[in-house]
């Protein structure tokens, strides 16, 4: 699977703590047989603190802010495309259009008659925030 991943940074921790996450979880698709592209901004001067040289596990593609769109355009072709939370530049119009897309999910099931349960979750802000109000 190709997956797109709109992130801060994965090659740079600096002002960004999502750098742990990020690498542990794009080495693992990686050596699970996926091919991951992490497209981050060049901001906040991360690209001047990298701490990771580009890895093997992962296309690294640094883009200026404000050619957010041709880099959204790059990552059209992918199977999955993936807009984390808190990048910092143009998060508003990055998600906006990484949702506009339409979604097709196409499951194929081994031998005759197979099934499958598919389970979605929609944990928006608003849902997090309201349940977040429960105290024990």
């Amino acid at each position: 699977m190709r997956v797109a991943w709109f992130g801060s940074s994965l090659v740079s921790a600096y002002w960004n703590g999502a750098a742990t996450y990020y690498r542990g979880i794009v080495r693992a698709l990686a050596e699970r047989g996926h091919r991951v592209t992490f497209l981050e901004p060049d901001a906040y001067e991360r690209q001047q603190h990298r701490d990771l040289d580009d890895p093997a596990w992962a296309e690294v593609i640094v883009y200026q802010p404000e050619a957010w769109e041709e880099t959204l355009e790059r990552a059209r072709g992918a199977d999955v495309v993936v807009k984390s939370s808190g990048i910092g530049v143009l998060d508003t119009e990055l998600e906006a259009a990484v949702l506009e897309d339409e979604v097709e999910l196409v499951l194929a099931l081994p031998g005759e008659g197979g099934e499958a349960e598919v389970f979605f979750s929609d944990l928006s802000e608003a849902y997090v925030s309201f349940n977040s109000r429960y105290t024990t």
